[in-house]
């Protein structure tokens, strides 16, 4: 079986879609599958998986002038498709699936996978479109599924945070969310994650080398973080997904609209909380967060791991293997 992935990477964007087909690309591999990664060819742009083929392109013009001549399989996360691109890739591909589009194009695919979308929303699509609605379709790290039964304990409250704004932080929220914090915890222990293609400045150097804060580089996976630290500061992306798994309470400061809708719809199950807007921190709110009891810590982290429970690679790997085997 021979499947490609096409996937948005852009500093506007992140890298989060990037990371997670990433998981996906692997998953099929494992699957039987070819497999062959189109992302957008940008510069902090990280290694593709072993066994995985990598090539990036320009545009979607360059995407489909290099896509095979015949393949089982076409995976799109770049939201926004139109009929006519579906039906160009449909010259090539025997199935097209496609993640959380919002556009026309996706009433006119095989599969849509959409964690964020409630089940209830499967009259907004086409009743030909196969629909993955709901959390249980998440899709992450294969190590999550083991992490969602990892004991946590936050007896003695919020001792450490981890900070981690996505891929880019293209809003620079990590400096406004970390100066507070330090200001007013000095025995608060803060670890916060730089990506790829996260920029750096004088200030935000000086805020590092304070002593209570350490600084992890690119980390492989940010798994065994989330165990280590009793709160998370996110942006609402793929991290929240993982913190929700890991069963570290989550604050979020989103970086675009739609991460906070996201993050309203967790905050309305009690399984995490928004402390800002999109690209702003609330201060006061996030200066609240250091103020949480053990006993609602407990109750966000146990909540969190009942709504995503680090499958949804699994079900959605068994689903696409099912489609094209028929």
């Amino acid at each position: 079986m021979e499947a490609v992935i096409r996937v948005k990477v852009s500093h506007q964007a992140g890298i989060g879609h990037w990371v997670r087909q990433c998981h996906l690309a692997q998953g099929l591999a494992r699957a039987g599958f070819r497999v062959t990664l189109f992302p957008d060819d940008y510069k902090h742009l990280t290694s593709a998986p072993d066994g995985v083929n990598l090539n990036p392109v320009t545009g979607h013009t360059e995407f489909l002038e290099r896509l095979p001549a015949k393949v089982d399989l076409a995976i799109l996360d770049i939201h926004d498709t139109t009929p006519e691109f579906i039906s160009q890739i449909r010259q090539s591909a025997r199935y097209v699936a496609g993640f959380e589009d919002l556009g026309p194009g996706r009433n006119h695919l095989d599969c849509l996978i959409d964690c964020n979308l409630p089940p209830e929303s499967l009259n907004d699509v086409a009743d030909s479109v196969e629909k993955l609605f709901g959390w249980r379709y998440c899709l992450l790290a294969p190590k999550y599924e083991t992490l969602a039964s990892t004991p946590r304990d936050f007896s003695r409250g919020i001792q450490s945070i981890l900070v981690t704004m996505g891929g880019t932080d293209p809003n620079h929220l990590t400096p406004a969310v970390i100066a507070p914090l330090i200001e007013h915890f000095p025995d608060l222990k803060i670890t916060v994650v730089s990506g790829p293609g996260f920029k750096s400045s004088p200030a935000m150097e000086a805020l590092l080398g304070r002593q209570q804060v350490i600084c992890k580089s690119q980390p492989k996976s940010l798994a065994p973080l989330f165990l280590q630290h009793d709160a998370v500061i996110c942006a609402g992306g793929v991290s929240l997904h993982e913190a929700l798994v890991a069963g570290t309470p989550s604050f979020v400061v989103p970086q675009m609209e739609h991460q906070k809708l996201l993050t309203l719809h967790f905050q309305g199950k009690g399984a995490t909380r928004l402390v800002g807007q999109p690209g702003i921190v609330d201060v006061a709110a996030l200066l609240s967060v250091m103020a949480t009891s053990p006993e609602r810590l407990n109750e966000m982290s146990t909540q969190g791991r009942q709504l995503i429970d680090g499958q949804g690679l699994e079900r959605i790997v068994s689903f696409l293997a099912d489609l094209t085997s028929s």
